[in-house]
């Protein structure tokens, strides 16, 4: 199985038993679960709960990545600032987002606590892109609700695929999303939020994927 090493880099522990959320090497030791046959197991008796290889090394891999520790526990921080991640890159493609607005996107789908605004991601997502638009100087498109007869082509395809009830609910959902991020904007304290990749682990695993 390939291994590749780096030194660790972590600032804060060297322990190896560190919190979850704090990766001591940045993942840099690198093995991939499929350099293994899907059927190999091991030779002999082992502690390990299962036989096989690869579920061995995929277990190994997913506590190295940060994903989780243990059998069940998941370190469920990082896995909604990865999706949350995913989910803004996808709103960016979809809604042809200029880059400075894609990095803007990144930044408040990280920090906006979807929770607490209590609407289908679908929506706010979308509200949240369109914000961005609407406030961005160097991009001549609209996205307030109320210009929507200026809206180019690609955020009208988007907005056809919503349901009826999102699309009723989507000057709401704007209003509040805009709020916020204005807010924020004009001094008051940012959102209460961790970096969970401020080690760069994505950045580090995306390229191997």
């Amino acid at each position: 199985m390939a291994l590749q090493t780096e030194p660790a880099v972590s600032n804060e522990s060297g322990h190896p038993y560190a919190g979850l959320e704090n990766a001591d090497t940045n993942y840099a030791t690198w093995f991939d679960p499929r350099d293994v046959e899907q059927t190999e197991e091991f030779e002999s008796d082992s502690d390990w709960r299962r036989t096989r290889k690869r579920l061995y090394w995929k277990h190994q891999d997913a506590q190295h990545r940060g994903y989780q520790n243990g059998k069940k526990r998941g370190n469920k921080r990082f896995q909604t600032y990865q999706s949350n991640q995913h989910l803004s890159r996808a709103f960016s493609n979809v809604l042809e987002l200029t880059e400075s607005e894609k990095i803007e996107a990144e930044r408040w789908f990280r920090w906006l606590n979807f929770d607490k605004i209590g609407q289908d991601l679908r929506v706010v997502g979308f509200a949240v892109c369109m914000y961005i638009v609407e406030c961005d100087e160097r991009d001549e498109r609209r996205g307030d609700p109320n210009s929507k007869h200026e809206w180019p082509p690609e955020f009208l395809r988007y907005y056809e695929t919503l349901p009826a009830e999102l699309k009723r609910r989507f000057p709401k959902v704007y209003g509040k999303v805009s709020y916020r991020i204005r807010s924020w904007s004009i001094g008051e304290d940012e959102p209460a939020s961790e970096n969970m990749d401020k080690y760069e682990m994505y950045d580090a695993q995306f390229w191997r994927k």
